[in-house]
Protein backbone atom coordinates (compact mmCIF):
# COMPACT_ATOMS: atom_id res chain seq x y z
CA UNK A 1 0.00 0.00 0.00
CA UNK A 2 2.66 2.64 0.69
CA UNK A 3 4.11 1.55 -3.06
CA UNK A 4 0.99 2.75 -4.21
CA UNK A 5 0.57 5.83 -2.37
CA UNK A 6 3.80 6.86 -3.05
CA UNK A 7 4.55 6.11 -6.67
CA UNK A 8 2.89 9.24 -8.42
CA UNK A 9 5.44 11.33 -6.26
CA UNK A 10 8.25 9.05 -7.34
CA UNK A 11 7.63 9.05 -11.51
CA UNK A 12 7.10 13.30 -10.42
CA UNK A 13 10.91 13.49 -9.03
CA UNK A 14 12.03 10.82 -11.77
CA UNK A 15 10.62 13.16 -14.17
CA UNK A 16 11.99 16.03 -13.36
CA UNK A 17 15.36 14.21 -12.78
CA UNK A 18 15.55 13.48 -17.01
CA UNK A 19 14.24 16.48 -17.60
CA UNK A 20 17.18 18.40 -15.85
CA UNK A 21 19.56 15.46 -17.28
CA UNK A 22 18.22 16.62 -20.84
CA UNK A 23 18.71 20.01 -19.94
CA UNK A 24 22.34 19.56 -18.50
CA UNK A 25 23.37 17.93 -21.78
CA UNK A 26 21.65 20.44 -24.26
CA UNK A 27 23.51 22.72 -23.05
CA UNK A 28 26.80 20.90 -23.10
CA UNK A 29 26.24 19.74 -26.69
CA UNK A 30 25.61 23.83 -27.21
CA UNK A 31 28.64 25.26 -25.93
CA UNK A 32 31.57 26.20 -27.92
CA UNK A 33 33.93 25.85 -24.69
CA UNK A 34 33.07 22.45 -24.12
CA UNK A 35 33.77 21.34 -28.02
CA UNK A 36 37.01 23.33 -27.53
CA UNK A 37 38.37 21.67 -24.53
CA UNK A 38 37.23 17.99 -26.30
CA UNK A 39 39.52 19.08 -29.42
CA UNK A 40 42.61 20.14 -27.40
CA UNK A 41 42.37 16.61 -25.50
CA UNK A 42 41.68 14.74 -28.74
CA UNK A 43 45.06 16.52 -29.85
CA UNK A 44 47.37 16.45 -26.55
CA UNK A 45 46.11 12.08 -26.95
CA UNK A 46 47.25 12.33 -30.53
CA UNK A 47 50.85 13.70 -29.37
CA UNK A 48 50.96 11.70 -26.36
CA UNK A 49 50.23 8.94 -28.74
CA UNK A 50 52.37 9.67 -32.04
CA UNK A 51 54.05 6.45 -33.54
CA UNK A 52 51.32 4.13 -32.40
CA UNK A 53 48.35 3.06 -34.05
CA UNK A 54 46.44 5.01 -31.66
CA UNK A 55 48.09 8.40 -32.90
CA UNK A 56 46.08 9.47 -35.50
CA UNK A 57 42.70 9.49 -33.99
CA UNK A 58 39.52 11.10 -35.04
CA UNK A 59 37.51 10.96 -31.74
CA UNK A 60 37.51 9.02 -28.89
CA UNK A 61 35.08 7.75 -25.93
CA UNK A 62 33.85 9.67 -22.87
CA UNK A 63 35.59 7.26 -20.73
CA UNK A 64 39.08 7.79 -22.01
CA UNK A 65 38.65 11.53 -20.33
CA UNK A 66 39.46 9.77 -17.00
CA UNK A 67 42.97 8.52 -18.38
CA UNK A 68 44.20 12.04 -18.26
CA UNK A 69 44.03 12.06 -14.63
CA UNK A 70 46.97 10.07 -14.68
CA UNK A 71 50.00 10.61 -16.99
CA UNK A 72 52.81 8.33 -17.45
CA UNK A 73 56.26 8.05 -18.94
CA UNK A 74 58.01 5.93 -21.60
CA UNK A 75 59.22 4.25 -18.75
CA UNK A 76 55.86 3.52 -17.13
CA UNK A 77 56.75 5.57 -14.11
CA UNK A 78 54.23 8.42 -13.23
CA UNK A 79 55.05 11.87 -14.52
CA UNK A 80 52.03 14.17 -13.50
CA UNK A 81 48.58 14.33 -12.04
CA UNK A 82 46.03 16.65 -14.27
CA UNK A 83 43.73 16.83 -11.26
Amino acid sequence: MMYRETFADEVVHIRKSFEMLEDACRELMSSKLFLKLLEAMLKTGNRMNVGTSCGGAMAFKLEALLKFTYVKGTDGKPRCSIS
